[in-house]
């Protein structure tokens, strides 16, 4: 992706000289690109999924008010130290995350 390098590092020396995040013009700026590939053994894909969304700073924000909201309402299962999946399940995962602001893209 074109100027991403220059984006990031501008991104990142805003944050080291402040030591707050970055502010929302620059947060508006960035997006966040996921890409995961699961290979057998042999190499061959089983499975592919792209997400895209917003950037790293507003996705944690929104998906951890998402999740305390829900763990207020009762949705997490079990006690202890728990997964997000084990928590809340995968589909309410999805569905939480998708909320947040990241969605599947590609193929």
């Amino acid at each position: 992706m074109p100027g991403t390098k220059r984006v990031t590092q501008a991104l990142s020396e805003r944050i080291h000289a402040s030591g707050q995040g970055p502010s929302d013009a620059v947060r508006a700026r960035v997006g966040s690109r996921i890409v995961a590939i699961a290979y057998d053994r042999t190499g061959r894909e089983l499975a592919y999924v792209e997400l895209a969304g917003d950037n790293a700073y507003d996705f944690t924000a929104r998906i951890l008010a998402i999740a305390g909201a829900r763990a207020q309402e009762g949705a997490v299962s079990g006690s202890g130290a728990l997964g997000p999946v084990e928590a809340y399940g995968l589909r309410a995962l999805e569905e939480m995350v998708s909320e947040a602001g990241i969605r599947r893209v590609g193929r």
